[in-house]
């Protein structure tokens, strides 16, 4: 596994058994070089300097990132055509130099894989919208050359729905892999939430073929009504509750003795004065409207802005605080942890039959860093859907 983010790093080496990652990479621009990484940094800041001139003289940005965009990506490729991959890289886990990928003694007989997903800052509606010319390119070059080199029969990659991800990979892997991309959300399986990615699944050539010409999409073989209520995510029982609200109490009081706390407060109370005034509008727009109790509001934007109360959940950001007028509380980071599709409550395990692999890891996190990883995270029964339909409309290919 690669991750730069110290908590993800301590989430994958927490998985067990099977799961377990042999070794943890913290940097992905090494994987050609120190020198090569420089390179691409000055290729990337020469055209994101033609966009801001192209923005000064008028263009908007997009017609500017538009323009320069497939230069920059010849002069990046024209770098990468020549650089050697290395393979070996610092491990965080082992604290030496390992290698980077399986060696083909230990993959042989096997399929290879890689999953990927792009940091989105760059293409996102609320980022800077840079896109292809933003710093995060120089990765994604690493990446992308890096499936070239291996070429993996299962290449997953996942974003924003932005992201130009068929143009991208189909440059790069459309001669020797089969390339499935649409934008899947929770709301498409009938799910109360709304997460729209752009999600790509390229399956190599050599290792398998089309049974038959797949003309329905997931959406049109996996899509349902509405089935869950947004009530059905704030599914935690009484006592995680109030250990979370003992935790924000002690954030706040900044104190880690838990047990001299006397009481819990309401979760109201322990809200910024900004949500609570956003709060406060949300409930006379429900008064006003004549509305049910049992609808969801985000406190982290205006009511006039969100239109009111909701009885879906929206996109769930690194900051999001959902709030459930019903219950007066709002959504806890280990809901929504459930709401992306991973099983950590004791009431889902037993239901599943089986739990998150990093479940033990999730008490060395703080809550805010648990938010975070739902807000960066992939909607696991979307992901599973389009794996489903792929693998269902191919057949593998004789060795």
């Amino acid at each position: 596994a690669c991750e730069n983010n110290l908590e993800n790093q301590m989430i994958l080496m927490a998985h067990e058994g099977i799961a377990a990652p042999r070794h943890v990479h913290d940097n992905l621009m090494d994987r050609f070089g120190r020198k090569v990484a420089h390179r691409l940094r000055l290729i990337q800041q020469d055209f994101s300097a033609q966009v801001d001139e192209m923005v000064k003289q008028g263009y908007k940005i997009a017609d500017a990132v538009a323009h320069v965009g497939d230069d920059m990506l010849d002069a990046m490729d024209a770098l990468m055509q020549t650089a050697p991959l290395r393979c070996r890289a610092w491990c965080v886990k082992c604290r030496c130099k390992c290698p980077t990928n399986p060696s083909p003694g230990e993959t042989m007989g096997r399929l290879r894989g890689n999953a990927a997903g792009s940091i989105c800052v760059e293409f996102s509606m609320r980022g800077s919208r840079r896109q292809l010319t933003g710093s995060t390119v120089c990765v994604w070059m690493n990446w992308i050359w890096e499936r070239v080199a291996l070429l993996e029969d299962i290449i997953f990659h996942e974003c924003t729905e932005q992201h130009p991800t068929e143009r991208l990979m189909k440059r790069y892997l459309g001669r020797t892999h089969i390339v499935f991309v649409f934008v899947m959300c929770p709301s498409f399986r009938g799910e109360a939430c709304t997460r729209r990615r752009r999600m790509c699944l390229c399956l190599g050539r050599r290792f398998c073929m089309l049974s038959e010409p797949l003309w329905k999409s997931p959406h049109d073989v996996f899509s349902r009504e509405r089935a869950i209520a947004a009530m059905e995510y704030f599914s935690a029982e009484d006592y995680e509750v109030q250990a979370f609200l003992r935790r924000r109490w002690a954030k706040l009081r900044k104190t880690t003795d838990l047990a001299a706390m006397d009481g819990v407060p309401s979760n109201r109370s322990l809200l910024s004065q900004g949500a609570r005034t956003r709060l406060e509008a949300y409930e006379r727009w429900i008064v006003d409207h004549g509305m049910c109790s049992r609808v969801v509001s985000d406190l982290t934007q205006n009511c006039a802005y969100a239109k009111g109360p909701r009885s879906a959940l929206g996109c769930i950001l690194t900051r999001s605080v959902w709030w459930s007028h019903a219950l007066e509380r709002e959504l806890l980071p280990c809901e929504g942890l459930e709401l992306m599709g991973l099983p950590v409550l004791h009431s889902s395990i037993v239901r599943a039959g089986w739990e998150c692999p990093w479940l033990s890891a999730l008490h060395l996190l703080e809550d805010s860093s648990v938010r975070r990883v739902c807000g960066n995270g992939l909607h696991m029964p979307s992901v599973c859907a389009l794996l489903l339909w792929a693998f269902g409309g191919v057949v593998e290919l004789a060795s």
